[in-house]
């Protein structure tokens, strides 16, 4: 069931127009991730070897500075120790993913001066490199999204050129048939008292069945799926007709 909603998922509009944004943002994409490699491996190895303390033979762990407390004997604050979190380079790896993405989880955080400092040259130094590919993605967002509204219109323009060519080869192979054709325009009255600023809404189509060798006239009850003409308007247009 997961497969086939993201088969399905190929179909809708927003998702063409992203993963075609994605496509023709490949190079800018590739740029990131080599940034956030380099970066995640620079400043992991650095805030491994500022934060991770001494090594303790008795818990074999990395013991570091850790927060002040109040010693309630001598009424004097003093530094706890505690379990340094970056055991090793991979795992400081971690950390510096987490800083670099801006998501910050707080697992693990550095309480030295020298990891302080570490830390923000990491944060900003992934604002700018994040920031540098986002604007050349979006720049393809915006043009993607531009082409595919051309396409869309090309192709209900050759659609109805479809349908008007079928009209006249119709009309004049058989022209008693072409003049059972019922064409029904729906505009939206502007109350301007001109008709030309009303407003297009869409169009249907549909075949009377009249006998051409009778003279009585035809009463038929219709329900017509209303039709967008983007030769005549963008507006996108669903409904029916009665």
């Amino acid at each position: 069931r997961v497969v086939r909603a993201f088969r399905s998922g190929r179909r809708f509009e927003a998702v063409i127009i992203i993963a075609r944004s994605m496509h023709r943002s490949t190079r800018a994409l590739w740029v990131l991730v080599l940034n956030l490699v380099i970066g995640t491996v620079v400043f992991g190895a650095v805030m491994f070897f500022v934060e991770q303390g001494t090594y303790d033979p008795f818990t074999q762990r990395y013991i570091r500075p850790g927060s002040w407390s109040l010693n309630r004997d001598t009424q004097r604050y003093e530094q706890a120790q505690e379990d340094s979190p970056f055991e090793s380079i991979p795992h400081a790896f971690w950390w510096a993913l987490v800083t670099a993405t801006t998501c910050g989880y707080g697992d693990m955080a550095p309480t030295t001066a020298l990891g302080k400092v570490c830390a923000g040259i990491c944060m900003i130094w992934s604002l700018c490199v994040i920031a540098l590919p986002v604007g050349v993605i979006g720049s393809n967002f915006e043009a993607v999204w531009e082409d595919y509204d051309t396409e869309k219109m090309a192709e209900s323009e050759m659609r109805v050129n479809e349908r008007k060519l079928q009209r006249n080869m119709m009309a004049s192979i058989d022209p008693l048939s072409h003049s059972a054709m019922l064409r029904i325009e729906v505009h939206h009255d502007s109350q301007m008292g001109s008709p030309e600023n009303d407003t297009f809404i869409g169009e249907a189509e549909a075949k009377m069945k009249i006998d051409p060798s009778s003279s009585e006239p035809v009463d038929v009850q219709l329900e017509l799926h209303l039709r967008e003409n983007r030769t005549k308007s963008d507006m996108r247009t669903r409904g029916r007709v009665f």
